[in-house]
This record gives C-alpha cells, sequence and structure tokens, in this order.
C-alpha cells in the first residue's frame, strides 16, 4: 500500500498504512488532526506545523513522518514570538529505565514515577520478553522506544540473550537490525513450538 500524504501550511504529513501499528498515539496526543472514524482520518489544518511535527516525532512504529514545506516552519513558534529574557526554560524530565528483578521488569521512570515496563520470564538463561505497557499518562512521549532500548542496552552489557515475544518488542527489534545479535533465535523457535 503507497504512503498517503496530507499537505498544509509549512509541512505535508506522510501516513505508511503498511507499517502502522494502530497504537492511538496520535488521536490521544492530536485529536484534532487526527481523526479515525472520519474521512480523510487526517486533518492537518487543525493545528500549527510545529505541533503536528512534535507529535509525529512520537510515533512509536514510525509510520507517520513529514517534510518541511517551509524553512521558517523549522523553527518553533515560541522562540519566534518571545524574547528569550522574558521564558524560563522548561526542566528536561529525568527518564531512567532500570531493571526491577523482583518484579521481572525493566521500568521506565519519568521524574521517578513509574510510567511503564517491559516484563520478561527467565528461560534457558535467557530474558523472555512477553508484555511492554506504557501508562496512559505517559502516552505519546515516545517512552516505548527509551523503555526497549535502555533495556536491551543492559542485556547486551551483561553479555546476554531474549526472546521478544511481545509485539512492542519483537516490532522495534525490526526497525532495529543492530540489536538483532541478542535475539536467540533457536530458543524462540523451541517456546513457540511448545505454545
Amino acid at each position: 500500500m503507497a504512503t498517503r500524504d496530507y499537505p498544509t501550511e509549512g509541512l505535508t504529513v506522510h501516513w505508511d498504512p503498511s507499517i502502522c501499528q494502530h497504537s492511538g498515539v496520535c488521536a490521544r496526543t492530536l485529536p484534532r488532526v487526527f481523526r479515525p472514524r472520519e474521512r480523510p482520518w487526517i486533518d492537518p489544518d487543525a493545528a500549527s506545523a510545529a505541533e503536528i511535527a512534535a507529535m509525529i516525532d512520537t510515533c512509536p512504529s514510525r509510520a507517520l513522518s513529514y517534510t518541511w514545506t517551509a524553512p521558517e516552519a523549522e523553527t518553533a513558534p515560541e522562540a519566534e514570538t518571545a524574547p528569550e529574557a522574558e521564558t524560563a526554560p522548561e526542566a528536561e524530565p529525568v527518564i531512567e529505565v532500570r531493571n526491577s528483578p523482583a518484579h521481572s521488569r525493566y521500568e521506565v521512570r519519568v521524574d521517578g514515577a513509574l510510567a511503564g515496563f517491559t516484563h520478561y520470564l527467565t528461560e534457558d538463561g535467557a530474558l523472555v520478553f512477553d508484555h511492554t505497557l506504557i501508562k496512559d499518562a505517559f502516552a505519546g512521549q515516545g517512552l516505548g522506544s527509551v523503555l526497549a532500548r535502555g533495556a536491551l542496552d543492559d542485556v547486551r552489557a551483561q553479555g546476554g540473550r531474549i526472546v521478544a515475544l511481545c509485539e512492542y518488542i519483537s516490532g522495534w527489534l525490526g526497525k532495529h537490525p543492530e540489536y538483532g545479535d541478542l535475539v536467540d533465535h533457536e530458543l524462540h523457535a523451541r517456546i513457540l513450538a511448545t505454545a
């Protein structure tokens, strides 16, 4: 299926339905632009180019992308309308990924608050990821990808192996082949054969 384009002033939104995971991040973040029950389902005129670009940057499947069509659109409007001296910079949230063996999961925390996790089982010395969850209050911030990368970086640092039964982790691995060496394909096949 071909990519569909939705032009508006400043940028063109591109949607590739063949890789869309229908996670709903877009509709929850900008419901006036992304309307799954309407046709066309994307109304790019309903928000600024900067707002749409910021939301698309959090799309977990990368099915949504954009192309700037006006050089001035690449600058956030806030920087143009308010002098730097009058606006206090917002503190960046502290995002941390850590293993919680007592809960058999890797957790992603934002300023100390649990934002989500990816659960695992241990089999034949490998971690078998079976479920990933990002809490609704933290959806649309790209934390699933941060969690996956942090967890797999830690597995690599420990010299471990993984099996991705979880749809999210499996999909993430498909987009990040540089982590493919961590996958225990033989164990994965044995698990599937006994399921």
